[in-house]
């Protein structure tokens, strides 16, 4: 008799249950990444690297507030020193559900630039926020800093 299908059926919830209890914990800390920002609600970091078409923005994002946040919409524009956007990205972190405390990442490239002296990098970041087991709300935030330093400029 071939028991080959039921032991993999009762190893494949054992595997998803590893695989879900590591997954949080595998992600980059805020404090690895070499610029930052704190809200009330989220805290995000992230790194910019140059790529051959322009450049790639990854990092992470931390839920501080809300006992879950989910469908985190990220978006992320590059402007000159006119305010005028030179380039936009997109990302939808992962994982999908925020838990409080927990990180998603993200990435996004913003092509055909280099970013430089008087630039700034909008941030705006959209989520549906769940404050309790009964309680829900989309939320718009944003931010901006200087394209090169990190450091957090008045919006424009």
């Amino acid at each position: 008799m071939n028991y080959s299908k039921y032991l993999l059926a009762s190893l494949f919830p054992l595997v998803v249950t590893a695989c879900a209890a590591t997954s949080g914990t595998m992600l980059q800390s805020v404090a690895g990444y070499p610029f930052h920002h704190d809200a009330f609600d989220l805290k995000v970091a992230w790194g910019v690297t140059p790529a051959e078409d322009g450049v790639v923005i990854a990092g992470v994002v931390q839920n501080v507030r809300y006992l879950q946040v989910r469908n985190v919409d990220m978006t992320v524009l590059l402007l000159d020193r006119e305010k005028k956007v030179q380039s936009r990205g997109r990302s939808f972190p992962s994982p999908d559900w925020i838990d409080q405390d927990e990180r998603g990442v993200f990435d996004l490239h913003l092509t055909g630039v280099t970013p430089g002296k008087g630039d700034l990098l909008q941030f705006i970041i959209n989520y549906y926020a769940m404050d309790d087991a009964s309680s829900s709300f989309y939320w718009i935030s944003s931010f901006t800093v200087d394209a090169l330093s990190g450091r957090k400029v008045a919006s424009p």
